[in-house]
């Protein structure tokens, strides 16, 4: 059970709003779809990979590679003269693609406008909307609200603080297969963004 009782869904149509509200298909994408160099509207470079650096010194060591969304897994043991080892530290990356859906965590214009979207539902119940698309695409989606951070970890939960305005709450299905999804009246309620 999610401990928060709405979330709301900006969309980029006002016809999009329908099945949402009175029931109908919804297509979900991949996650890679919102991906990109530069950060505008729903798109990110913090998408479909992930990414984790562990040891000491991680900021340091990250200064002198630039990593793209390859897989790449790099190792570095620092060693005293001796042979002993004074420190270590491991960067792992793999590209992680998957079904998403993104929801905000809360009901703000500015934040709709942002993402270049024109119309909002409030998602009445996410429990019931997880477990319809759950049985329809054939896996339990994760689910959870994004923590934005400053050091270089990321995955699909795990973005940058540059992206915390967002305030995201996300399914995913790990599964790279686009799909549509059929919906029950009553699922959301449109949210008028004026107010």
């Amino acid at each position: 059970m999610l401990n928060q009782k709405h979330f709301f869904l900006y969309l980029t149509k006002q016809d999009w709003v329908r099945p949402w509200t009175i029931g109908g298909k919804i297509p979900i994408g991949r996650a890679s779809n919102y991906k990109a160099e530069e950060r505008i509207g729903t798109k990110t470079p913090d998408e479909a990979f992930q990414r984790k650096l562990s040891g000491t010194g991680e900021e340091e060591f990250f200064n002198f590679f630039s990593v793209n969304s390859t897989d790449k897994q790099i190792r570095v043991t620092y060693k005293n003269e001796d042979g002993s080892v004074r420190r270590e530290v491991a960067f792992d990356q793999t590209n992680n693609d998957g079904l998403i859906l993104s929801f905000c965590t809360i009901m703000d214009k500015s934040i709709a406008m942002k993402l270049g979207k024109v119309a909002c539902v409030k998602i009445l119940d996410m429990d019931r909307l997880k477990y319809i698309i759950d049985q329809q695409v054939g896996i339990t989606s994760k689910s959870g609200v994004c923590q934005y951070v400053r050091a270089i970890t990321r995955d699909h939960f795990t973005k940058s603080v540059k992206d915390s305005w967002q305030k995201e709450f996300r399914l995913f299905w790990p599964t790279r297969k686009e799909l549509w999804v059929d919906l029950p009246p009553g699922i959301g309620e449109e949210v008028n963004l004026d107010g």
